[in-house]
């Protein structure tokens, strides 16, 4: 995969089971979120590295996971966390608005110690937990009959919200400038259920959330498609259930379906890509089928 940032609004997406031997360091693994993700992400091959500023529920019986005890804002014990490490979650921080110091100190540069962490210790794919408050200042009124896009331009709505803008800015700064992977996930309301009346608009299921984390997870990058296009194309699939206008998801089940020799399907997967393009920002889609396959 191209170096690039991927922001995404979370919504569904089915499941995904069939993990790869990997290390995946979650960071504010002891936060509400990162709780209920602990059990949804264990898989097979998998052992999760769990990082948090007070200690964590210990390992249980068969559990693949290894416990980290410290600060995202320790840079040094960041980098010895990422060592080994092949992908990383990066939950930590301040989960709402607070004085300007704490939001910079804890999200910012916390956020700024995790990538440098990982740009040291060789780790090739970050997911940044952002948040729907990046764009909080759009209204119902300023969206399409499709809803807003998953890469709208920062409008944040508080210190908070702009903190998130301020740590996707650094990931794209990350992805231009190393060879690293990093998403930027715009995460709504994540609770077992939810609690008011603002949550029937943002809720996000746990499970949702640990199978759209899972497809970031398993996105496999451009030099191996000839192994196996089958399963990238079943992953495009996933990335599109939450981000229809994905355009690197574009190019990786085109160039799929080329190679097992299904051009018609790939030709109607970008027709049906270019539609909703138009429909959505009023204007052609910029490349040609052509460039997409080459």
């Amino acid at each position: 995969m191209s170096t690039y940032v991927n922001t995404i609004d979370m919504k569904e997406c089915d499941d995904m089971t069939d993990a790869p031997q990997e290390r995946v360091l979650i960071t504010g693994s002891g936060g509400n979120m990162g709780r209920m993700l602990r059990a949804r992400l264990a898989a097979p091959g998998r052992t999760l590295r769990l990082l948090n500023r007070s200690p964590v529920t210990p390992a249980g019986p068969d559990e693949a996971v290894e416990i980290v005890t410290a600060s995202v804002t320790d840079f040094s014990a960041v980098v010895a966390a990422c060592e080994g490490v092949d992908a990383i979650i990066h939950l930590g921080g301040l989960s709402g608005e607070a004085p300007f110091e704490d939001i910079l100190h804890t999200n910012v540069l916390g956020s700024h110690h995790l990538l440098e962490a990982a740009r040291r210790q060789g780790v090739r794919k970050v997911l940044l937990a952002s948040s729907n408050h990046a764009v909080g200042y759009f209204s119902r009124d300023d969206a399409p009959p499709d809803g807003l896009p998953a890469d709208l331009p920062p409008r944040p709505d508080s210190l908070y919200g702009w903190s998130k803008t301020a740590v996707e800015s650094l990931g794209r700064l990350y992805a231009d400038t190393y060879p690293l992977d990093v998403y930027c996930l715009r995460i709504g309301s994540c609770f077992e259920v939810p609690f008011n009346v603002r949550h029937l608009s943002t809720w996000l299921s746990p499970d949702d959330s640990a199978r759209l984390i899972n497809a970031c997870l398993s996105i496999i990058r451009r030099q191996d498609i000839s192994k196996d296009p089958e399963s990238i194309i079943e992953i495009t699939n996933y990335i599109f259930y939450f981000d229809k206008l994905n355009e690197d998801a574009l190019i990786y089940k085109c160039k799929s379906l080329i190679l097992l020799k299904r051009h018609t399907l790939a030709n109607n997967a970008y027709q049906k890509f270019s539609k909703e393009y138009k429909d959505i920002y009023g204007e052609d889609f910029g490349k040609p089928f052509h460039e997409i396959i080459n």
